[in-house]
């Protein structure tokens, strides 16, 4: 009601009044009318001789989403200008503006990866707001980024959910640096995580994506890894088994005396239960 001025006289009101009221707009879900409204904001704070600059960058960055969630292609370029003048200033929340950030993506990575950097993941952050800007960091390859963003949500989180995926999160990044005795620490971190809650069907999972956790575990630690998880799991019996003969094999071709002992130690046992599996070892 109050602001109901703007819309009547638009060429008297404040701009902060249009600013306002381009505001609701937004909220609205009115597109178009809010870009023209922070228009005309923008030209009325210029007149204002720079005495509220940080205002005038939020107005452009919320004419900037407008025009970005109306995804009209003519004002792409108008938009990505705007929004790179107001992250001088602007710090966004990813949550609330993935939809923006999406946008951006697709149109310019390097003003999608200033966004993120905008993003205030300091003190107040809650883990999941963390652990949504380590996710983006990663989807765009930035491994240093999304690290500090999952060390950070194991700073501040409580929840087993939130850190079993802040460590999923930075072994990846490490899989991408190539640093495999850090990423060995966080498979480390994972294991100790899923084992504790009786997750031995999630921890399997992890396992067999080699892509995943194929630089913290050499084919034999996998396999190895593996072996122990159908230890715990019911009816997994064979399965071990055939796994242990996989071990022994690979242990082997190693050819030194401590590695044998170990194949014939497996092949033992495992004879015990199948017979069969081991008939050509």
């Amino acid at each position: 009601q109050r602001l109901r001025h703007v819309a009547e006289e638009p060429g008297t009101a404040a701009p902060e009044a249009v600013y306002l009221r381009s505001l609701l707009a937004y909220e609205c879900g009115d597109w178009n009318a809010a870009a023209r409204g922070f228009d005309r904001a923008i030209q009325g704070l210029r007149r204002l001789e720079g005495r509220d600059v940080v205002l005038r960058d939020r107005a452009r960055f919320f004419q900037a989403a407008a025009l970005l969630t109306a995804g009209d292609p003519t004002e792409a370029t108008r938009a990505l200008k705007l929004m790179e003048q107001a992250l001088a200033t602007v710090r966004p929340d990813l949550e609330s503006f993935y939809s923006v950030h999406e946008a951006l993506k697709k149109l310019d990575r390097r003003l999608a990866l200033r966004f993120l950097d905008a993003v205030d993941i300091g003190r107040g952050s809650t883990p999941d707001q963390l652990l949504f800007v380590a996710l983006e960091f990663l989807s765009l390859g930035e491994a240093n980024p999304a690290l500090n963003a999952a060390r950070r949500v194991l700073e501040v989180a409580v929840d087993l959910d939130q850190r079993l995926e802040a460590h999923k999160v930075a072994l990846t990044a490490h899989n991408m640096l190539g640093e495999r005795e850090q990423a060995r620490a966080c498979y480390a971190e994972i294991r100790e995580l899923l084992q504790q809650r009786g997750k031995f069907e999630a921890l399997e999972k992890l396992l067999r994506n080699e892509d995943f956790v194929g630089q913290a575990l050499d084919h034999l630690e996998i396999k190895v890894e593996l072996a122990a998880v159908y230890e715990e799991l019911e009816g997994r019996d064979y399965d071990r088994a055939a796994l242990q003969v996989q071990i022994a094999r690979s242990l082997r071709a190693r050819k030194d005396v401590e590695a044998l002992q170990q194949a014939h130690g497996l092949l033992q046992e495992v004879a015990c239960s199948y017979p069969e599996l081991v008939n050509d070892d």
